[in-house]
């Protein structure tokens, strides 16, 4: 008689669900409120009680799923549903006591819940986690996820001087028409990209052309949307990461974000492993959410408008997509999207070389196949990647590394963990990050040139996996702890000791980003000092009104030059003779003939010494230039600017 009645007001709910879904437009959120409260008042048994929470919570949550027909981390099987409507038939026909039907059916339908929602949290005792777990909604981790990056925009300094040469200040020449031109950017090479570049400088040149604001403005103001982008991706992630492998590897992964000094480094740098990283990370927050086709244009973005070599991370998606899809699905799609980007990039590139141009190729070409190489650069021992990687994700590192060990010892034990954790997608995704992490760091190792900014494509990977890890060890010590203690010790055990790990990583990713910006943020701060004092007009001011060019000469620490976005109006950056023996870049051509210049590797050393013998960077009463202002600066500690008539401005370091 009940279940009649239970299939009678099933039918009934699920066609008045039908018939408001469309105007039920509010929110998922609200959705599941309705449905919920729709069942708690109206699910009465036959004893005239209530049912469970549970049992109304799970009915209405795989409701509000059907009628939105949403693709969702887990799979709905048809045969769990088919094996669920028999079990119903079977105990209306049998005539059994109804509590024991509801409670099988009960336990069937946490099963389905597992399968089928947002995974709260999958533990043997699922009610009990699920009252007692606690995963921040999207909207709270974008929240901590900005307030880490802010930290960032503000503190974290330039580490590399391929980011100010190569990128800074090459959009420096886009919107100012100065700036300095590499060995990279000559037509002979043509190994960097301008759409990259004029990427980021449109949003620039439309505030530049509303408000005209202060140069150095607008290099804050470029290295905020790059965290806000780098933000919205990472939340993105980590929503398409809570959906497919639970809220506790969620909860990990978004502790790793925000603590990892790998992040405060690369997620405002404007390089275009900063930019493949983004786009690495959205690609497979889109394969997790089951997005093939936006997943494929998030690979081309970060290969073909980014760094090339970084599409081999994309290998796992390909193969999966080729596996569901088939060749012809793939091949289509994939042409058509690389073939739009490509032709994109080679109308803008070959705009501004004065020839047709592909960097993309040019720069893959130069690298591995001319025989020249990186290795002109100098070279590292193999270990390089393992003290970077600690200092950058300290523990998590090896715990990434460790991902596919965890992996197969978690499946010895799989009858004991959580279903969820071997469903047969979930197993793919978390296998495919390994691959990928495992082909990078193959490509990176064997390659004698190493540098930190080649590890930043994988940063996201390598979270995700160190989440992964730790949340297997952490079940699993639970289990092999619960055969020596009593289940809530062993609960209890595993919990502290997961929280011991997750504070000693939080205590020393920020004890870096700390040292980070208090030790190696003094450049910034001194050409900060330096434009704000010729802002201002204070100690500056009889010199700017006397002279219409000022000339900032800079000896062997050249590289720590920002970019000409500190410099004040009417300043130009100089070079005087130093212990450095090598090719230092020269300025750009007067616009719009500046790209075209091809003799750059000739000409850059010798049109840049401009005082032959120096001693401790004073440039002698006779320097050609005309007069300006003379800083006297310290590296460890700026100090205040002082006037002096002297022929050049000089950067004294001690």
């Amino acid at each position: 008689m009940w279940h009649c009645k239970l299939r009678a007001y099933e039918k009934c709910e699920s066609s008045f669900i039908r018939k408001w879904s469309l105007e039920l437009t509010l929110s998922h959120y609200f959705q599941k409120i309705f449905s919920l409260f729709l069942f708690a008042v109206s699910q009465i048994n036959a004893d005239g009680k209530l049912e469970s929470f549970h049992v109304c919570l799970v009915k209405a949550e795989m409701s509000s799923r059907r009628f939105k027909k949403e693709r969702h981390p887990f799979a709905y099987h048809p045969e769990t549903s088919a094996s669920t409507s028999a079990a119903h038939q079977s105990h209306s026909l049998s005539g059994e006591d109804d509590t024991g039907g509801l409670d099988r059916l009960q336990r069937r339908d946490w099963r389905i819940a597992a399968d089928v929602g947002d995974a709260e949290d999958t533990a043997e005792n699922t009610s009990l986690a699920w009252r007692d777990a606690w995963t921040p909604e999207i909207r709270t981790a974008v929240k901590l996820l900005l307030s880490a990056r802010l930290c960032s925009v503000v503190w974290s300094h330039i580490t590399d001087c391929d980011e100010t040469f190569n990128y800074w200040e090459p959009l420096h020449y886009i919107l100012h028409g100065s700036g300095f031109q590499t060995w990279e950017y000559s037509p002979s090479y043509a190994i960097r990209s301008y759409a990259y570049l004029l990427l980021h400088a449109l949003p620039l040149k439309l505030y530049d052309v509303l408000f005209h604001p202060d140069r150095l403005l607008m290099f804050y103001l470029l290295r905020l949307l790059l965290a806000v982008v780098s933000v919205g991706i990472e939340g993105y992630f980590y929503d398409a990461v809570r959906r497919k492998f639970g809220p506790s590897v969620a909860r990990l992964l978004l502790i790793f974000q925000l603590f990892a000094p790998a992040f405060f480094i690369s997620s405002t740098a404007l390089l275009p492993s900063s930019f493949a990283m983004s786009m690495t990370t959205l690609a497979f927050a889109f394969w997790f959410r089951e997005r093939e086709m936006l997943a494929v244009t998030a690979v081309a973005c970060s290969g073909l408008l980014g760094w090339p070599f970084a599409a081999v991370l994309g290998l796992p998606i390909a193969l999966d997509i080729l596996t569901r899809r088939g060749l012809l699905y793939f091949l289509t799609r994939t042409l058509l999207i690389g073939g739009t980007l490509t032709a994109v990039i080679v109308g803008i590139d070959s705009n501004f070389y004065g020839k047709l141009v592909f960097p993309s190729l040019n720069i893959v070409l130069y690298n591995v196949i001319s025989g020249h190489g990186p290795e002109l650069y100098g070279t590292e021992p193999w270990h390089f990647y393992v003290i970077n990687g600690f200092l950058n994700f300290n523990v998590a590192f090896f715990l990434a590394l460790l991902c596919p060990v965890v992996g197969e010892v978690g499946h010895r034990f799989r009858r004991h963990l959580p279903e969820s954790n071997w469903h047969s997608r979930v197993r793919i995704f978390r296998f495919g990050t390994c691959v990928a992490v495992a082909i990078w760091l193959g490509i990176l190792f064997s390659t004698p040139h190493k540098e930190e900014r080649f590890l930043f494509p994988v940063y996201s990977l390598l979270a995700l996996l160190a989440a992964i890890t730790l949340d297997l060890l952490t079940q699993i010590g639970t289990v092999i702890a619960a055969k020596i203690f009593p289940a809530e010790t062993s609960r209890s055990l595993m919990t502290r000791c997961l929280w011991v790990v997750l504070i000693v990583s939080a205590l020393l990713g920020t004890s870096r980003m700390f040292a980070l910006s208090r030790y190696y943020g003094a450049p910034m701060e001194i050409y900060t000092k330096l434009h704000l004092e010729a802002a201002n007009r204070t100690t500056t001011q009889p010199l700017i009104e006397q002279q219409e060019g000022f000339n900032l000469c800079v000896g062997k620490e050249w590289h720590r030059f920002p970019s000409s976005f500190f410099l004040p109006d009417q300043w130009q950056l100089q070079f005087i003779q130093s212990d450095f023996k090598g090719v230092l870049p020269k300025p750009f051509a007067p616009y719009p003939q500046g790209e075209f210049v091809s003799d750059c590797m000739s000409s850059c050393l010798s049109l840049h010494i401009v005082c032959p013998s120096l001693d401790n960077y004073l440039c002698y009463p006779d320097c050609p230039y005309s007069p300006c202002l003379r800083a006297v600066i310290r590296v460890s500690k700026p100090v205040s600017l002082v006037r002096q008539q002297h022929r050049c401005s000089s950067y004294m370091s001690a």
